[in-house]
């Protein structure tokens, strides 16, 4: 017996659509979704524009790495709690990813209803 079928049908479904290459669309669509976000890259662009790191003295002479990993250490937190929330109105929505995501779901399940 696979791990599928100890926990049921509806882990089953899942596991077909995770073979089928289903969940990579659907995370391509949302990826894509987020880097055409431009309330998103605007608020990215503003973080990075008032960050702490750029304005201290002597960031200018800072390495590369040194630089992102500073810029990463500050703003990471920030910016992915912002994707998160986007991410997530994009899988709820009532239209486009949301919709298909749940007419995907329920027509694997066999319970479409139209």
């Amino acid at each position: 017996m696979g791990d599928s079928d100890a926990l049921g049908p509806n882990s089953k479904v899942l596991d077909d659509m995770c073979k089928d290459g289903t969940f990579d669309a659907f995370r391509a669509r949302i990826v894509d979704e987020l880097k055409k976000n431009e309330d998103l890259n605007k608020y990215t662009s503003n973080l990075v524009e008032g960050s702490e790191t750029l304005s201290r003295p002597g960031a200018e002479r800072m390495t590369r790495k040194d630089l992102f990993e500073k810029l990463k250490a500050e703003l990471e937190k920030p910016v992915m709690e912002k994707v998160s929330a986007a991410a997530w109105e994009f899988l709820l929505a009532e239209e486009g990813v949301g919709k298909e995501i749940k007419d995907k779901v329920e027509a694997a399940c066999g319970q479409q209803t139209r």
